[in-house]
């Protein structure tokens, strides 16, 4: 066994390698590596922002509630119903007049009050979100705050990353034991991360430019899982 005891680490890319020996002073191999799933979007979610500021709270929140109509409106208009939007609401009465002195250091814009909303909307099928951001802006949102695409199964997604993971976690460690003259043997030790929560990953969007956004082509989605997988090591 004492022929198999060496400690050597490189990074290939994002996936490194390690050689050392398990507890039982037997060689091993740790490959870490990731594995991707991807699937064509299956749905959109749009999050918007009206942030209105008035003379008064009641003034801004009256202006903040009329865009939010509009966009409801032209969001019914398209077939998403209310069920499809969520929104949060804050008023603010915060506010100095502008004759104030301001403190040191602060900004010489007097405050005023505001009223603000962030609202999301889930669009299916994907391809609608361009139409989605279209109306918002027609409606009058202020901010375009995000859009990020996402599929429906998750889980099998993610089972389909697990599986490319360790896939070419045997595909590099095969590699690296053929230059070694050393061959492996079952398993010892499997682990992936991340599984406290599933991400989508998309590319941003594209659009022609100088055409409405509804002309945005949907990225497809990404689902990532890293494994990490320890082999034991025989010579040849």
């Amino acid at each position: 066994a004492a022929d198999y005891v060496f400690s050597v680490s490189f990074d290939a890319g994002s996936t490194p390698f390690r050689y050392g020996t398990a507890n039982t002073g037997q060689p091993t191999i740790t490959v870490t590596t990731q594995g991707i799933a991807r699937r064509p979007a299956e749905l959109a979610i749009v999050t918007v922002a009206i942030i209105v500021r008035d003379d008064s709270p009641a003034a801004a929140g009256a202006r903040s509630a009329a865009i939010f109509e509009a966009l409801r409106t032209r969001l019914h208009a398209l077939g998403i119903d209310d069920d499809k939007i969520r929104a949060t609401y804050t008023l603010s009465n915060m506010s100095r007049p502008a004759t104030a002195t301001p403190a040191p250091n602060a900004s010489s814009v007097p405050y005023s009050p505001y009223a603000a909303r962030q609202v999301t909307i889930s669009v299916e099928p994907a391809a609608r979100a361009g139409a989605v951001l279209d109306a918002a802006t027609a409606a009058g949102v202020t901010t375009i705050s995000a859009l990020r695409y996402d599929i429906h199964d998750r889980d099998g997604a993610y089972r389909e990353a697990l599986a490319n993971g360790l896939k070419d976690a045997q595909a590099r460690a095969d590699v690296v034991t053929a230059t070694a003259h050393v061959r492996l043997v079952p398993i010892q030790n499997v682990q992936n991360s991340g599984t406290s929560g599933l991400y989508a990953y998309s590319a941003m969007p594209t659009y022609p430019a100088g055409t409405a956004m509804q002309k945005l082509v949907p990225a497809p989605v990404e689902i990532r899982a890293d494994v990490t997988v320890t082999y034991l090591l025989l010579k040849l």
